[in-house]
C-alpha cells in the first residue's frame, strides 16, 4: 500500500486495515474496474486478447491478456483511464516501467513492452506471474504440522529476494515498498519480487554512470515524501525523511518479511492508520514471540532481524548482501565458527587451566598429552576432523590434557553461547544436543595414557616440520578414545 500526506498519492490500506481507507481528499481515484474495451484499445486489441483481471492497485490495474502473435499469456498493466490525463501519474506510471525493465534479474518479472498514448490507454506488459504470495504462505504456516521445516523453506525463497534487492541496489534502485505481499513463489521454485511502483534512484548511484537511467518523460515521476506500506515501513519512510533513505531502507523491509515469517504477522498493528503510521516512526514493535507456532525459534536468527530492524540505519546491516550472508549462515548450519590458526609448537590448550571451549581441527595435527611428575604421557595424536574438548562446552572446568600443534593447525572454536544461539537452547533439537552431551560425557571413560618422553614428541614434531606430514609419524585416536575432558 502507499501511504502519507503527499496529496499526488494514492493510499491503499493494508487487508487488516483495508476498512480504514482514506485517501488524500484531492487525490484522484483509479478506476480499477476498466473494462476489457477500455483496457485494450483498438490497437492494443489487434495484439493481445483479454482473459481476466488479476489485480489492482493505486494508479491502475493488472489484467492477465493473450499474446496472438507469441501465442503466451502475459499481464499488462493499465494506468487509470481517470489518471491518463494527468501528466504527474503519467511520469509516475512511465518511470515505474522504465525502471523495472533495466533490473534483468530472475527473480524480478521482465518488462516486455511499453505503450504511452497522450490520449487515449497507457500500459505496459511483463511476465505473468503464477503462484501464492509470501503473505498467503506465511498464513497457512500456522497449520503446518512441521513448522520449522516451513520456516527453512521460506528462508530459502527469502534469500532470493535478497538476490533481487541486492541487484536493484547494484543498479542504483530502491525497492521501497518490500512486504510479503509483494513477494510471489511459483511452482518449481522461482520467486519474484513484484511492485516497484514505489521504487526510485538511489542518490548515491544516481550518476555513477551504471545506473538505470530514466528519459526525461519519466525524471519527475519517482515518488517521494512519506510512502511505503505502513505495517512494515522503517522509521526513516514514516517520517518521510528523504535524506536518510537508503540500501539500509530496504535492508529494514528485509528485516520486516524475516519479521513476518517468524511471528506470523507484520512487525506494526494498530487500531488505525495513524496509529501504525505512528509506531513505524518510532520503531515501536512487538518483541519476537518465544514460539508463535508451537516450537521456540532458534536465537540466532532472532537476532538477524532484530539487527536488520534497528531503528538506527547506521546499525543495521549495512548492505542486503551483508543480511543475506548471515541468514545463510543460519541456514547452513544456524551458528558461524570462527577458525583460529596455531603454529607447530604452539599450545592450544593447557592442562588444568579453565575451559569452555571445544576445538574441531580443520587442518593439521597436533598431540595431546598429560604431565605428572615431571613426565608427560601421551593420551592421542589428533588429525584433521578430530574434535577435542567437547565436555567443557557443556561442563566448564579445568583442562585434563594439554593440546599442542605438531604441525600448522587450524581450528574451529565452538563456544555453549555459539550452540545456544544457533540452535535455540529451547528447541527441541538444541535439548537433544545438550542431552546427549550430557549423556555422553556422564559415561566418558578417560583413555589409558601413554608414557612418552619429551623428547620423542619433538622428534614427531620435527619429523613433520621438516616434511614428513602431519600423518607420517602420528597415529589416529582408537575408536575409544575421547578427548571430551581436554
Amino acid at each position: 500500500m502507499r501511504s502519507g500526506a503527499d496529496p499526488e498519492q494514492v493510499t491503499l490500506a493494508e487487508p487488516h486495515l483495508r476498512a480504514l481507507h482514506s485517501p488524500a481528499s484531492d487525490s484522484k481515484p483509479a478506476d480499477s474496474n476498466a473494462t476489457p474495451a477500455q483496457v485494450l484499445t483498438q490497437e492494443a486489441a489487434r495484439r493481445f486478447e483479454y482473459v481476466e483481471k488479476v489485480g489492482a492497485g493505486g494508479m491502475g490495474a493488472v489484467h492477465c491478456v493473450r499474446d496472438k502473435n507469441l501465442l503466451r499469456e502475459v499481464a499488462i498493466k493499465v494506468l487509470a483511464p481517470s489518471l491518463a490525463d494527468d501528466p504527474k501519474y503519467v511520469r509516475r506510471f512511465l518511470a515505474e516501467a522504465q525502471i523495472q525493465a533495466q533490473l534483468d534479474h530472475p527473480n524480478i518479472a521482465p518488462v516486455h513492452d511499453l505503450t504511452i498514448e497522450h490520449e487515449g490507454t497507457n500500459y505496459f506488459t511483463m511476465r505473468l506471474v503464477h503462484g501464492r504470495s509470501m503473505a498467503d504462505w506465511i498464513a497457512s504456516a500456522r497449520l503446518s504440522p512441521t513448522p520449522s521445516e516451513t520456516m527453512h523453506e521460506m528462508l530459502g525463497a527469502f534469500l532470493k529476494v535478497c538476490d533481487a534487492v541486492a541487484f536493484a541496489h547494484s543498479r542504483g534502485v530502491l525497492h521501497l515498498d518490500i512486504k510479503p505481499e509483494n513477494i510471489i513463489m511459483e511452482d518449481f521454485g522461482t520467486v519474484y519480487l513484484m511492485d516497484w511502483g514505489l521504487s526510485r534512484l538511489s542518490a548515491r548511484d544516481r550518476d555513477s554512470g551504471n545506473g538505470v537511467v530514466l528519459s526525461p518523460e519519466a525524471a519527475g515521476g519517482v515518488v517521494t515524501g512519506v510512502v511505503g506500506s505502513p505495517a512494515y515501513m522503517s522509521p526513516e519512510q514514516a517520517k518521510g525523511a528523504e535524506s536518510l533513505v537508503s540500501e539500509r531502507t530496504d535492508v529494514f523491509g528485509l528485516g520486516a518479511v524475516l519479521y513476518a515469517i517468524l511471528a506470523g504477522r507484520p512487525p506494526y498493528l494498530g487500531d488505525s492508520m495513524d496509529d501504525v503510521v505512528e509506531k513505524a516512526r518510532e520503531g515501536q514493535m512487538p518483541s519476537l514471540p518465544d514460539a508463535p507456532r508451537g516450537v521456540p525459534l532458534p536465537a540466532r536468527i532472532c537476532q538477524i532481524t532484530r539487527k536488520a530492524l534497528a531503528i538506527d540505519p547506521g546499525d543495521r546491516y549495512q548492505s542486503v548482501l551483508d543480511l543475506k550472508r548471515e541468514v545463510e549462515g543460519f541456514l547452513q548450519g544456524g551458528i558461524a565458527f570462527p577458525i583460529r590458526t596455531f603454529s607447530a609448537g604452539e599450545r592450544i590448550v593447557s592442562q588444568s587451566e579453565f575451559g569452555d571451549t571445544a576445538y574441531v581441527i580443520v587442518k593439521g595435527a597436533c598431540v595431546a598429552y598429560t604431565t605428572k611428575d615431571g613426565m608427560r604421557g601421551t593420551v592421542c595424536r589428533l588429525g584433521t576432523g578430530s574434535v577435542f574438548g567437547e565436555e567443557k562446552v557443556f561442563r566448564p572446568g579445568p583442562r585434563g590434557a594439554t593440546v599442542e600443534a605438531v604441525t600448522e593447525v587450524s581450528v574451529r572454536l565452538v563456544t555453549r553461547k555459539m550452540l545456544d544461539e544457533g540452535l535455540g537452547q529451547d528447541s527441541w533439537f538444541g535439548a537433544f544436543v545438550v542431552a546427549l552431551a550430557n549423556r555422553l560425557t556422564q559415561a566418558d571413560a578417560r583413555p589409558d595414557i601413554v608414557a612418552q618422553p619429551d623428547s620423542e614428541i619433538r622428534e614427531e614434531r620435527d619429523s613433520s616440520i621438516s616434511g614428513g606430514g602431519p600423518t607420517a609419524a602420528l597415529l589416529e585416536c582408537p575408536p575409544t578414545a575421547r578427548a571430551g575432558g581436554w
